[in-house]
C-alpha cells in the first residue's frame, strides 16, 4: 500500500483498508488491471519501524516485516460512484503474515506428527505440499512464490543440547526422541 495508508489485519492474509489508498488523489481512477499489475506493493506488519527508515528507529524498536500484495478488491460502485463512496478495499497478501518459525510437519505410519523443518521465509501451500511429497526440483521454479525451511536434521545436536530433546541418542539423563525427521 502507498505510504501514508494503514489497514487492519482480519486474517493472516487479509487486510481491510481504504480504497482511496489505491486511487489517485484527484479521483482519477485506475482500472482494476492496473491496480493488480503493480507487483511491488507490500504490506508492512509486526513492527514499529519501517525497514527503509532504520536510521530513524530507536535502538530497541522492532523492524516491521513485509509481504507482497497478491490482489486488491474494491467495490464496483466505488469505482463508478462519487469519489470516496464505499471507500473500502480488501488486500490479500501472497503469503501469510507471521508464519516464520512455524513447523513443517509430517505424519508417521503410526499416526504421530513429527517436525521436518522450521519456516524461515515465504511459505505457501504449493511449496509445503512439494516438500511433503519429496519433490526436490520443481519443473518450473518461476511458479513458486517461496518456501524456505530450515532442515531440523542439521540442528539435532543444537536441539538436543539446549532442549534436552535428542534424536537417536540419550546423553546424560535427557529424554530420547524416537523419531524427529523423515
Amino acid at each position: 500500500m502507498p505510504l501514508g495508508c494503514a489497514g487492519t489485519m482480519i486474517s493472516d492474509r487479509h487486510v481491510l483498508t481504504a480504497a482511496h489508498c489505491f486511487i489517485k488523489k484527484d479521483c482519477e481512477r485506475d482500472s482494476l488491471s492496473e491496480i493488480f499489475a503493480r507487483r511491488n506493493w507490500k504490506v508492512y506488519y509486526g513492527g514499529g519501524c519501517l525497514p527503509f527508515a532504520r536510521h530513524t528507529c530507536s535502538t530497541f524498536q522492532q523492524i516491521a516485516r513485509s509481504v507482497y500484495i497478491q490482489k486488491i478488491v474494491i467495490p464496483a460502485d466505488y469505482l463508478t460512484g462519487p469519489c470516496l463512496h464505499n471507500d473500502i478495499a480488501i488486500v490479500t497478501t501472497r503469503l501469510r503474515m507471521g508464519d516464520s518459525g512455524s513447523g513443517l510437519m509430517f505424519e508417521t505410519d503410526h499416526g504421530k506428527w513429527n517436525i521436518a523443518g522450521i519456516a524461515s521465509a515465504g511459505t505457501d501451500c504449493r511449496t509445503i505440499n512439494m516438500a511433503i511429497k519429496g519433490i526436490e526440483t520443481p519443473t518450473n521454479v518461476d511458479q513458486l512464490d517461496g518456501g524456505i525451511f530450515i532442515d531440523v536434521r542439521a540442528h539435532n545436536d543444537f536441539i538436543c543440547q539446549y532442549s534436552g530433546l535428542c534424536f537417536g541418542k540419550k546423553p546424560g539423563n535427557r529424554p530420547k526422541i524416537k523419531t524427529v525427521l523423515l
